[in-house]
């Protein structure tokens, strides 16, 4: 199965944000030093991904890193940016991964990959995420905030990796950015999917079965929500506190 990882490197910060980063884009907050892109394309180039594409927006643009084979213009948002990059590379599986979670290794890559072909059997669309225990999160990164979705009886985060396929991402793609913009808000997200799933989610009863039952149906076809994520896959930056998390993580 070839793979190819879509970068996503547009959008701007809000203000507060822009003013501790110097800069309005997450792709070029520095970290030690380098960039948010760099770190995460030394992770992405040694994953050994097919294809690579790096959506952004002019300033990241205007330095492309030739390590990356496509550089394109972003959209107005996450899953515009990823239509763009679709239209550019060709994968039998496709990782979608934002550029604001700097501390990703090459392992998180090759370990979600084999974790979706052990899943994926013959043709047709498929979707997945990956999800780190909020407890392993909040061990690894003691005081840094985090969102947790209660499933199975527990915290987990989604992070950054998620995966699907040219058929799958065309057939979900308006869905798909209905859900991104409730990324943050696992009520709102939860919501969503009705009030039995509400109420289950209120509960506690909300399970791993029924979550990837749900978003198969919504989704129009197999979806599976990967548990074993690194804490690092799930390590983004949405506000000037995840900021200042990473900074004092990584300088």
């Amino acid at each position: 199965m070839t793979w190819a990882c879509i970068v996503l490197a547009g959008g701007t910060a809000p203000e507060d944000l822009k003013n501790k980063m110097g800069t309005p884009h997450r792709a070029l907050a520095t970290f030690g030093g380098r960039t948010c892109l760099d770190w995460v394309l030394d992770a992405v180039l040694a994953s050994n991904f097919h294809e690579i594409a790096v959506a952004g927006d002019e300033a990241v643009l205007a330095h492309p890193d030739p390590r990356a084979g496509h550089w394109v213009n972003a959209g107005k948002g996450a899953v515009d940016s990823a239509r763009s990059a679709f239209e550019k590379v060709q994968a039998d599986g496709y990782v979608v991964f934002p550029v604001d979670t700097p501390l990703v290794q090459a392992k998180d890559f090759v370990w979600f990959r084999e974790e979706v072909e052990r899943r994926h059997f013959g043709a047709g669309p498929f979707f997945a995420t990956g999800v780190c225990k909020a407890s392993l999160f909040r061990e690894k990164f003691p005081g840094t905030p985090a969102t947790a979705i209660k499933m199975g009886g527990e915290g987990v985060l989604t992070g950054g990796l998620y995966a699907t396929n040219r058929e799958g991402f065309e057939l979900a793609e308006n869905l798909l950015r209905e859900f991104r913009a409730l990324r943050k808000s696992p009520f709102k997200m939860v919501k969503r999917l009705g009030l039995g799933n509400l109420l289950a989610y209120a509960t506690g009863r909300l399970d791993h079965a029924r979550v990837e039952r749900v978003a198969s149906d919504l989704l129009g076809g197999p979806t599976w929500v990967i548990p074993g994520a690194s804490p690092e896959s799930c390590m983004d930056f949405d506000n000037v506190a995840e900021y200042g998390a990473l900074k004092r993580i990584m300088g």
